[in-house]
């Protein structure tokens, strides 16, 4: 969100330049060849990828922010060329920066229009939405998707789904993707032609699958507004999440590598559910749910980790515990695991959208508080006597829709008919937290217990705050997290020599 004095010189400087004109932009970008637009993508996402620090916005001065390269792809596939002009001179560079800038400085119409609390409520999810997903450590995303997609049990065989839905296994994706980042990540690029070269020799498969031609990506881009304008680019969900290579004049083009570790990540998780309920709820039961107790086990700040128990509820019906109970000391951690991902309502500004998502997150709140209520109903530890001050409960995502907690507290405290005002609301938001799965891969990953990060978030006072977060550099110590990276890295390393 830009100062009002940032606003100011930039209004003075754009003013008589349709360069800096968001709306010209799609008859502007008509002037420039497309294997140009291309490139300039790819050289500036290529720099992110060398030169960034995503946690540390500081380290990409200098350079486009992802999300407003992501937008100028969008609006340069689109963009149909009538000239073959470059941005290769000074003039023509500035004009580029122009347009980012313009990107940067742009805000949809439809949040423009918003009264000023639900501007900030929007906001503050959509500039997430696009933007936080560059912060995380891939590696740990490469882990988790390789976890998923290898995942075999007599409930579900993950490999066979996959196979079916790509034609080829999880570790051809990955040793594609690694091998392009490292390539662009060692400073020395590959040109458009080589990255073709290398792609349809070693990766046939991989690329058809992450291949979209141009007419299709318009298609899909535009599939995923409201209302069919170029103003909703912004913050709309964009086909090169999943697609990482554009097939144009019988080639093939990279525009975006900072993409690269989403397209073979969660997009693909995307993929392999999409329109499959039936899946999707058998991944989320046998493989999010084990992967959840498995990191949590090896975190080694526990005396005891367990799966869910089966009880008698209230009236002796067959109730189940939360999916992941934890002891810590006299401490219990109850984990419940939900593969929740944000609406596309999320992305169009859909009141509609916010309103069910928010219900939902209520919901979830208020199962995992009667589950505490009755902690005692199943309490798996003979010489353990808790107080209800003595157990946290987290409602894990596998992706958050960045919603405010103070406004998902309140929905809770309505359903339960308990008064935002009262001693019971302060404690429910003091012990139940609500976080998405990253969030929790890094505190276990680097050996930290989950209590004690939400004890530390509340002595700050800030108890709605998003608790988990770890600060500067990542100290990584999961064994098997370890062991998985340095052999991926050996293979690359193979792979190049």
């Amino acid at each position: 969100m830009n100062s009002d004095k940032e606003i100011e010189i930039w209004e003075n400087y754009a003013k008589n330049n349709q360069y800096c004109q968001y709306d010209r932009l799609p008859a502007l970008l008509k002037r420039y060849s497309f294997d140009e637009k291309i490139r300039i993508c790819y050289e500036y996402s290529s720099k992110i990828l060398q030169k960034g620090n995503l946690r540390n916005p500081e380290s990409l001065q200098g350079l486009p922010l992802p999300f407003t390269l992501e937008t100028f792809l969008m609006l340069s596939v689109e963009a149909t060329e009538y000239q073959n002009r470059t941005f290769s001179d000074k003039k023509e560079h500035r004009h580029f920066f122009d347009m980012i800038n313009a990107i940067w400085h742009h805000t949809p119409h439809k949040l423009v229009n918003l009264k000023s609390q639900d501007f900030i409520d929007w906001y503050l999810s959509l500039a997430p939405l696009t933007q936080f997903f560059y912060q995380q450590n891939y590696w740990i995303l490469y882990y988790r998707y390789h976890y998923f997609f290898t995942f075999k049990s007599e409930q579900i065989d993950v490999p066979a789904h996959f196979y079916n839905c790509f034609g080829t296994y999880y570790d051809e994706f990955l040793q594609c993707g690694v091998l392009l980042y490292y390539l662009i990540f060692s400073g020395k690029p590959l040109p458009q032609d080589e990255i073709q070269n290398l792609l349809t020799s070693k990766f046939n498969t991989v690329t058809a699958k992450l291949s979209i031609s141009r007419t299709e990506y318009v298609k899909l881009q535009r599939q995923a507004l409201e209302n069919q304008t170029v103003d909703e680019y912004i913050f709309s969900l964009r086909p090169s999440y999943t697609y990482a290579f554009i097939k144009h004049a019988n080639r093939y083009f990279f525009p975006l590598p900072h993409l690269l570790p989403r397209n073979i990540t969660s997009s693909l998780y995307y993929r392999l559910t999409e329109g499959n309920d039936t899946l999707r709820s058998l991944l989320g039961k046998n493989v999010i749910e084990q992967y959840v107790f498995e990191i949590v086990q090896q975190t080694h700040c526990y005396t005891d980790v367990r799966r869910e128990i089966a009880y008698l509820g209230p009236r002796r019906t067959h109730a189940q515990s939360p999916d992941i109970i934890a002891r810590h000391g006299n401490s219990i951690l109850l984990l419940e695991c939900k593969s929740t991902v944000p609406g596309i309502g999320m992305r169009t500004i859909s009141d509609k959208t916010y309103c069910k998502t928010k219900k939902q997150l209520a919901k979830q709140i208020v199962q995992l508080y009667k589950s505490i209520q009755h902690f005692a109903q199943y309490n798996p530890y003979d010489d353990l006597k808790v107080t209800k001050d003595d157990i946290w409960g987290c409602v894990i995502l596998l992706e958050d829709p960045y919603i405010r907690r103070e406004n998902i507290y309140p929905q809770a405290f309505d359903s339960l008919d308990i008064l935002e005002s009262s001693e019971e609301a302060t404690w429910i938001m003091h012990h139940i937290k609500i976080i998405d799965l990253y969030q929790l891969e890094v505190l276990c990953f680097c050996s930290n217990s989950i209590i004690d990060a939400i004890k530390k978030t509340n002595s700050t006072g800030e108890i709605t705050a998003i608790p988990l977060e770890v600060p500067g550099e990542l100290q990584l110590a999961n064994p098997a997290f370890l062991q998985f990276r340095a052999s991926v890295i050996e293979q690359i390393k193979k792979a190049i020599a």
